[in-house]
C-alpha cells in the first residue's frame, strides 16, 4: 500500500508530514524549482499513513463562517513602527507574549541568508523575526518545539503564513490553548531556490558576504518602500523596490509555488486566531492614522485572538476598517494571482543563467523593449 500525499502542484511546503514521521522515513528535499517537497523513504517508511491521515491538504480544517472584525492599526511607539514593515502591531504581539514567559515563532535569516522559523523567548532575541520576508521559510524542524513548550503550558505566539498556520495545527492535531497563530496577508510564497541565486550573485557583485537584506526599508517611505542590503565591511546598498530584479519578479508573481496560485487559505475567514497585513489604501480608510510610515489591517478572528489584541490595544491607536474597502485595496488577502505564462522560462533558466539574465528574459516576454520601465531596469541591472 503506498502512502499518499499531497500532489507537486499541491503541497505547500509545511513540512508537517516530515515532522511527523515516527520512523524519520520523510526528509524534505529542494525540487527542481528551488521549492522544498517532502521525499518518502519506502526502505524506511512503516506505511502507517499519518502524514497522510495530518497533510492540511488532504485533510482541510474547517474554516469558520462569518467575517472578522478589521481594524486599522499604528503603534503609539514610533520607533517600534519604524522597524516594522508596516504598523507595528506584530511587535506588540510578540511582546505581550513574552512578558507572559512565552515563546514566539517567526521568521528569521541564518546566518547563510537562509530563511527558516525559530522560537525565542527573550525581548532581545525579537529583532530578528520584524519585518516582511518574501522567501519561503524552512518550518520542519520547529514543530517539536513547540509541541513540547505547549505540553508545558507555556503560551506560544505563532506568527507565519495561512498555509504554515494549517501546517502547525495539523502537526498538533488541532488547536491548543496555549497557541495563538497569526497569519499574514500572503502575495505568494517565492522560491527559496531562485533567492539563493540571488544572494550569491549579489554578494559576487559586492565582494562581499550578504548578511541582511530588508524587503521594506520604509526611509523613502511606507508606499515607495525600498529594499536595502548590508554586506561585510560595507555601507548598505539601497534601491527603490520596483528597480529591484527579486522583487520585480515576485511581484509580478514569476516566482511563486505552484499551489500559490489557487491558495485555498484566501479569504477573510481564517483558521488562525489573528491576521496581520498591510492597509493598502489607508488614506482613504484612516487618513488620521496615515503619514507614509506604516498602517497595518488586523483581522481579529477568534475570541484568543481578541483577548490577545485587547491586552494591547492600549499601546496602539485604532478604529475599525471597512472590509468591502479592505478587500478592494489589498485582492490578495481573498484572490490569488493569474499564473504568469513566463513563469515557466524563468524556473527554466534557474541555475543555468545569471539572475541579471532570467530577469531579462522574463521582461522581453511580459514587456516591450522600448518602455521607459524596461529602459530603467535595464540600467539597473547594468551597474551590477
Amino acid at each position: 500500500m503506498e502512502v499518499r500525499l499531497a500532489g507537486p502542484s499541491e503541497c505547500t511546503g509545511c513540512g508537517a508530514c516530515a515532522a511527523a514521521c515516527q520512523e524519520q522515513a520523510i526528509a524534505m528535499i529542494a525540487n527542481d524549482e528551488g521549492f522544498l517537497v517532502p521525499l518518502i523513504n519506502h526502505k524506511r517508511c512503516a506505511v502507517c499513513k499519518h502524514c497522510s491521515t495530518i497533510c492540511p491538504v488532504l485533510h482541510p480544517e474547517t474554516i469558520p463562517e462569518g467575517n472578522p472584525v478589521a481594524m486599522a492599526a499604528v503603534c503609539t511607539d514610533e520607533l517600534i513602527r519604524h522597524r516594522s514593515s508596516s504598523g507595528g502591531i506584530f511587535h506588540l504581539l510578540a511582546e505581550e507574549i513574552l512578558q507572559q514567559g512565552g515563546a514566539v515563532a517567526g521568521a528569521a535569516w541564518d546566518p547563510d541568508m537562509k530563511l527558516r522559523h525559530r522560537l525565542i523567548r527573550t525581548r532581545d532575541e525579537l529583532a530578528p523575526l520584524l519585518g516582511s520576508k518574501y522567501v519561503q521559510s524552512r518550518m520542519d524542524d520547529i514543530y517539536p518545539d513547540i509541541q513540547e513548550l505547549l505540553s508545558k503550558h507555556v503560551p506560544v505566539l505563532f506568527c507565519g503564513t495561512p498555509c504554515q498556520t494549517a501546517g502547525l495545527k495539523a502537526f498538533l492535531g488541532g488547536d491548543s490553548p496555549g497557541l495563538v497563530c497569526v497569519d499574514l496577508a500572503c502575495h505568494g510564497v517565492p522560491s527559496p531556490g531562485i533567492w539563493r541565486q540571488y544572494v550569491k550573485e549579489l554578494s559576487q557583485q559586492y565582494r562581499s558576504a550578504l548578511r541582511s537584506f530588508s524587503f521594506r526599508d520604509k526611509s523613502t517611505g511606507w508606499r515607495r518602500y525600498s529594499v536595502q542590503a548590508e554586506f561585510d565591511g560595507k555601507d548598505p546598498v539601497s534601491v527603490p523596490h520596483t528597480q529591484d530584479p527579486y522583487m520585480w519578479l515576485f511581484l509580478k508573481a514569476m516566482t511563486l509555488r505552484p499551489v500559490c496560485y489557487t491558495c485555498p487559505y484566501r479569504g477573510l475567514r481564517r483558521i488562525s486566531d489573528l491576521t496581520l497585513a498591510d492597509l493598502w489604501g489607508a488614506e482613504k480608510m484612516a487618513p488620521e492614522l496615515d503619514d507614509d510610515q506604516g498602517v497595518s489591517l488586523v483581522l481579529i478572528q477568534t475570541e484568543k485572538g481578541k483577548a490577545l489584541w485587547s491586552k494591547v490595544a492600549n499601546r496602539v491607536r485604532y478604529h475599525p476598517a471597512d472590509l468591502t474597502l479592505v478587500v478592494k485595496s489589498n485582492p490578495r488577502l481573498v484572490q490569488s494571482p493569474d499564473r504568469p505564462v513566463a513563469r515557466k522560462t524563468c524556473f527554466s533558466l534557474v541555475g543555468k543563467q545569471p539572475f541579471s539574465e532570467i530577469v531579462q528574459r522574463v521582461l522581453n516576454e511580459t514587456h516591450h523593449p522600448s518602455s521607459g520601465w524596461w529602459n530603467m531596469l535595464k540600467r539597473r541591472l547594468g551597474t551590477r
